[in-house]
């Protein structure tokens, strides 16, 4: 399932990814965004613009399953051309699997 978010150049930008199983011990993530290509999702070779800073929370919600927040500072928001983009992030389990997340997309005003 992809949703869709919105943001301000020049603000901050959080995302929470919260687990399904509530386990993320010895899992990580890294997280991405990556400009759209003609209103398309890019292709898994395409170069990010930034990376995301990824901090693991115990609690992605109150009360809910640990996770980790995706941040992006104004500092980085404020480069962004108008456009639309892609959050990719990936979670590399503690056996070595990876998970990637569904899309996020977003032209941010």
């Amino acid at each position: 399932m992809s949703f869709q978010t919105t943001f301000t150049r020049g603000e901050s930008f959080s995302l929470a990814l919260e687990a399904t199983d509530g386990d993320i011990a010895g899992a990580t993530c890294r997280a991405d965004l990556k400009l759209t290509i003609n209103g398309e999702f890019p292709p898994e070779s395409a170069a990010p613009l930034m990376a995301f800073s990824v901090t693991a929370v115990d609690e992605v919600t109150p009360g809910g399953n640990p996770g980790w927040l995706l941040s992006l500072s104004p500092d980085q928001t404020g480069t962004l051309p108008t456009g639309n983009y892609v959050t990719d992030a990936k979670i590399i389990m503690a056996n070595g699997w990876v998970e990637q997340t569904d899309p996020v997309t977003r032209a941010p005003p």
